[in-house]
């Protein structure tokens, strides 16, 4: 059978986007996510990957089973053409994949199909307007160009993420190296991203430290399973630390998961710092009691039970005075009684105090 198209009339986006995103984007451009109904195109597809790189994350094509299940169609009016070239084992449909991908030159496999999610982040392949169902006349396909091979051993049923995840020398930054190195990236490339990691939440720390003031706290009992010398708050950090980088490790093939275990890794102490703020908190001291604005205030206790007059001595204005009563008194009681003991030394004498008019 003839092509319906040649290798120009084949758009490549090198964008990962989910595959309702591509075919939105091919059809803004005047085609539609690529159909391949005989080996001809086929070949062509092929030859378009090899020609931008390779396609190492797969590609999206226009199949789909959205309308029945297992009753995949395109998206053009050449639906019911039986030209398949399903991967081994392939479609399996595993966990509701409605989509197909063709794989890049990076597989064992490459040019083969695999249904997989319509969600994943994949290149895709576009063509002009709708060219017409493919006619009958034989053709001679061009030859594919080989892309590179890479471990027979690789599944390519699996999403390369995760294959590389969960196989790479890497702690909690594998997805992040992926994103910037691609899927091909070194053992060293994933070293320096964990690094990089781990110098920004020192980082994050100092400046917590010496920007913010936060210190890390005792945020509890510090006898700890009867042992004194632990403080809770080094234990609590240590523990919640190495809780999140395990759980960073094993998420690393659920990008959305992974992402949030990352995020606590990288900021935890920023709890602490806000524990610490609260706990150190410096309470509003109450306002001082005003003090009495007149006299007049001094007889707004006259309907209780006590006296104004001790009610007076209680306020403000008159405490210093009500302090300085008693050593008057005692004053006052000292001048009586020496005038006392002067009057009776002198009647002792015999004299009389009237007489002499003293008195």
């Amino acid at each position: 059978m003839a092509a319906r198209y040649t290798e120009a009339d084949v758009f490549f986006g090198t964008n990962l986007v989910d595959w309702h995103t591509a075919r939105a984007d091919c059809i803004s451009q005047g085609g539609d996510l690529i159909s391949i109904s005989n080996a001809a195109e086929q070949a062509i597809v092929m030859n378009v990957i090899s020609a931008n790189g390779g396609a190492p994350s797969n590609a999206w094509i226009g199949l789909n089973d959205f309308t029945v299940e297992h009753q995949w169609d395109w998206p053009d009016s050449c639906s019911s053409n039986p030209y398949k070239q399903w991967a081994p084992g392939e479609p399996n449909n595993a966990g509701n994949e409605d989509c197909v991908e063709i794989y890049g030159s990076g597989h064992s496999l490459f040019g083969q199909w695999n249904d997989f999610y319509c969600t994943s982040q994949r290149q895709y392949l576009c063509v002009d307007a709708e060219r017409g169902c493919p006619s009958d006349a034989p053709t001679i396909a061009p030859t594919p160009t080989p892309g590179p091979t890479i471990d027979p051993t690789i599944d390519p049923t699996q999403d390369p993420m995760r294959c590389i995840c969960w196989e790479a020398s890497d702690i909690v930054a594998c997805p992040l190296a992926i994103e910037i190195y691609g899927e091909d990236a070194t053992p060293g490339e994933f070293l320096l991203m964990n690094g990089i990691s781990v110098l920004y939440k020192i980082v994050f720390v100092l400046f917590l430290r010496f920007v913010f003031g936060c210190r890390t706290i005792d945020l509890g009992k510090r006898s700890v399973l009867c042992f004194d010398f632990v403080p809770t708050a080094y234990l609590f950090l240590f523990l919640a630390n190495m809780f999140l980088v395990l759980a960073t490790y094993l998420s690393r093939c659920f990008v959305p998961l992974w992402a949030t275990f990352y995020i606590l890794f990288l900021h935890i102490d920023m709890v602490v710092c806000l524990a610490d703020r609260y706990m150190n908190r410096k309470l509003k001291a109450p306002p001082p009691t005003a003090p009495p604005r007149s006299n007049l205030e001094l007889f707004a206790y006259t309907n209780n039970k006590t006296s104004w007059r001790d009610k007076a001595y209680n306020t403000v204005e008159l405490k210093q005075a009500k302090k300085a009563l008693p050593a008057a008194k005692k004053m006052q009681r000292a001048k009586d009684k020496e005038d006392e003991r002067r009057k009776s030394s002198l009647k002792n004498k015999g004299f009389s105090m009237r007489g002499a008019g003293m008195l």
